[in-house]
């Protein structure tokens, strides 16, 4: 498997937990028989788009249905959602574009993409989506270090190395590498004498990701579903 496809299983798994949680906030809210995707219809009827076709199953449906203020209902997922919960939802609704757009995934998008889609059905209490999300980001952790292991490393002296993510359960913690930049200027002070830090001229702060990609007007798929 390539990181698409690591992706696109952890997105098929938060589209099967997300549905029943979907289904269960907003029917109650409808008339006997009347689908939730009547509301996002209505809302795209009423901004002046056409008729289109509203599948319960599709990823971008039920993102929208989560992040989005719809009529006359507001925003009901609020009282599920924290505003981290809020925030993780967004943030895979941009996953899913950028997938569904063919944007490479680094293995640190990868992880962060699992990662999140595990947090959020856990928010929602998906128990079962949930396990299913922490063993698929397990299994890419295993694969990330085979990955690495069979890698030449090159060490550069001058630089310490920055952790993928400022997540404490990411591949490499930040408690991990705090611990290890400590004990390495210990051994250079034990070897050289006092140096200046080089740390103090460079700042540590991550590059940013790739920006976010249009999300798709017609609900392009590769994978049924998601």
């Amino acid at each position: 498997m390539n990181n698409a496809d690591h992706v696109a299983a952890g997105l098929r798994t938060l589209a099967a937990g997300l549905r029943p949680v979907v289904a269960s906030t907003l029917e109650p809210r409808l008339r006997p028989g009347v689908s939730w995707t009547e509301i996002l219809a209505v809302k795209d009827r009423e901004k002046g788009g056409g008729e289109r076709r509203y599948d319960e199953a599709d990823l971008q449906v039920l993102l929208r249905i989560v992040t989005e203020t719809l009529p006359r209902l507001g925003r009901p997922f609020d009282a599920l959602l924290d505003r981290n919960g809020s925030r993780l939802a967004g943030e895979l609704r941009e996953v899913r574009n950028r997938w569904a757009h063919n944007v490479e995934f680094d293995d640190a998008d990868t992880y962060r993409a699992l990662d999140s889609v595990y947090r959020l059905l856990d928010l929602l209490s998906a128990v079962e989506e949930a396990d299913q999300a922490a063993s698929l980001r397990r299994d890419f952790q295993v694969t990330m270090v085979g990955s690495a292991a069979g890698r030449p490393q090159v060490v550069d002296s001058a630089r310490s190395v920055t952790p993928t993510d400022e997540r404490t359960d990411s591949p490499r913690s930040l408690a991990e590498f705090d611990g290890d930049h400590a004990r390495r200027g210990q051994h250079r002070q034990l070897r050289d004498g006092p140096q200046p830090c080089p740390c103090a001229a460079r700042s540590h702060d991550p590059a940013p990701g790739p920006g976010g990609q249009e999300r798709p007007t017609h609900g392009e798929h590769r994978v049924g579903g998601v």
